[in-house]
């Protein structure tokens, strides 16, 4: 069975993704121009370099519903470390990175996961932060693949992978497609891997809502995840905050955790 940060975030449903991305393993990172352009263009247009190197953490609550499956979740980010956590009327699941040794805990009873999970598992819930941790990592690829339409709007097509080794390759493809007039993002896809075999994963993607500013950042209020083209869920997102001073320590597998 897939496990995966999203996969909790969205009480067992496998989060995110997008297998169409043709970049070879082990090649050196090559960045198009066009890419990179429009990549700045994005951050700009999500708030800019200078407002979104100010997050040092962050903190998203809402609601999710797939079909008659209904719950709440809290995605907490610091860095790379993450705790995303959901709950229904029968279930509470939570993945945290555990400073780097991840587990996936359902009911208080926990797993370990493969450390490829960390690389995988990024706040699109704050997409310019993403796309400006990735501009700034020098192992990223960017590549223009150019104008499309998109559920009838115009838009561009950006793909971005971390091809520094062969994990890499394989849990870190992402599409990206940017509204040709405002540059703010429409959809992203990538992928979950299985977190046992970072070879192994499922394709997914997620269609941002209507963005609102916190802190000078852009970020949404919905979003819309399809699993490998079946129905949408709902994600609604109440608040998301910037630089609580969240402890280093909710990061760490909780006791019986990842066992």
């Amino acid at each position: 069975m897939l496990r995966s940060g999203a996969t909790l975030v969205l009480l067992s449903m496998v989060f995110l993704g997008s297998d169409h991305l043709a970049m070879s393993q082990s090649t050196p990172p090559t960045r198009d121009a066009q890419a990179v352009t429009a990549v700045q263009n994005a951050i700009a247009a999500l708030g800019g370099t200078a407002a979104i190197s100010q997050i040092t953490d962050t903190t998203a609550q809402g609601t999710f519903a797939a079909g008659s499956d209904t719950g709440t979740f809290t995605w907490q980010t610091s860095g790379s470390d993450f705790l995303y956590s959901t709950q229904t009327s029968t279930n509470t699941r939570i993945l945290v990175s555990g400073h780097g040794n991840p587990a996936d805990i359902r009911n208080g009873i926990g797993v370990p996961t493969g450390t490829h999970v960390l690389r995988s598992t990024l706040p699109y819930q704050v997409p310019g932060l993403v796309l400006l941790t990735e501009i700034n990592n020098a192992n990223y690829s960017l590549a223009y693949v150019g104008p499309e339409t998109l559920n009838g709007s115009s838009v561009i097509h950006v793909q971005a992978v971390d091809n520094s080794d062969a994990t890499g390759s394989q849990v870190t493809p992402q599409d990206w497609y940017f509204d040709a007039g405002t540059f703010l993002p429409v959809r992203v896809g990538f992928r979950v891997p299985n977190s046992g075999n970072p070879a192994s994963y499922v394709s997914a993607n997620t269609d941002f809502g209507s963005l609102s500013a916190v802190l000078g950042v852009l970020v949404p209020s919905s979003m819309a995840l399809t699993i490998n083209g079946g129905d949408a869920r709902t994600i609604t997102i109440a608040s998301i905050q910037f630089n609580t001073g969240l402890s280093p320590s909710i990061f760490d597998v909780p006791a019986g955790g990842g066992q």
